[in-house]
């Protein structure tokens, strides 16, 4: 993390009041170049464009925080609270947010390649055009997100709840899907070839879907896939 920008997000907070909440404390100049913010209070924090890499964010306070563009690849963040963030074009490649709370949060067009969200809770969020490429969602709670045109190319969403949630024209080739909770899914134009989706509950999905690209390699049972010679497929519920 360069010190020049932690010294300002420190001056920025310095003028700010924060409630200080158990062990999330206001961040000291020291964490900011440090890059140790741990269980640090950091809720409404302007940190736009910054550069976060490799910092140490684990259980941090980060609710309706702006870090819009910033650069968090490979920071730690698991456990921490992003609920209703901004993190519009963020770069979390490689980031680890396993078990946080991300409910709400705007992630459209952020870069979440290879990022670990493993039992992340990503409820209501939205994802839109996201690039989740190889990235880790098993028991992931994605149920409502918008990840309408999201890049999901072989990642794992093992065991995740997507139940309502919206993946028009998403791209999951190769994704693994098993044993996910698919229920009242939009899946209308979904990239599925090569996709994993055994054993996932497809409950209240309609019965007929045009899905682009090629088949997936397996489906839950009583689901079926046919080419339908236009470069597209469609799932049927037989």
């Amino acid at each position: 993390m360069k010190k020049t920008l932690a010294i300002t997000c420190y001056l920025a907070l310095a003028t700010t009041p924060i409630t200080c909440f158990a062990d999330h404390l206001k961040p000291t100049k020291s964490d900011w170049e440090s890059g140790n913010l741990s269980h640090t209070n950091l809720k409404g924090a302007k940190l736009r464009v910054d550069d976060l890499s490799e910092a140490n964010l684990s259980d941090a306070n980060l609710i309706g925080a702006d870090l819009s563009y910033t650069d968090l690849k490979g920071a730690n963040l698991s456990g921490a609270n992003l609920s209703g963030a901004d993190m519009w074009k963020a770069t979390l490649s490689r980031a680890n947010l396993s078990d946080a709370n991300l409910t709400g949060a705007n992630l459209s067009r952020a870069n979440l390649y290879y990022a670990n969200l493993k039992g992340a809770n990503l409820s209501g969020a939205t994802l839109e055009y996201a690039s989740l490429s190889g990235a880790n969602l098993s028991h992931a709670n994605l149920s409502r997100a918008n990840l309408s045109g999201a890049k999901l190319r072989e990642s794992n969403l093992w065991d995740a709840n997507l139940s309502r949630a919206n993946l028009y024209y998403a791209k999951l080739f190769g994704a693994n899907l098993i044993g996910a909770n698919l229920e009242n899914v939009n899946l209308n134009n979904t990239n599925l070839r090569g996709a994993d989706l055994f054993d996932a509950n497809l409950s209240v999905v309609k019965a007929n879907i045009y899905i682009s690209s090629g088949c997936p390699t397996s489906l839950p049972r009583g689901w079926t896939c046919i080419p339908n010679g236009r470069g597209g497929s469609n799932l049927i519920k037989r």
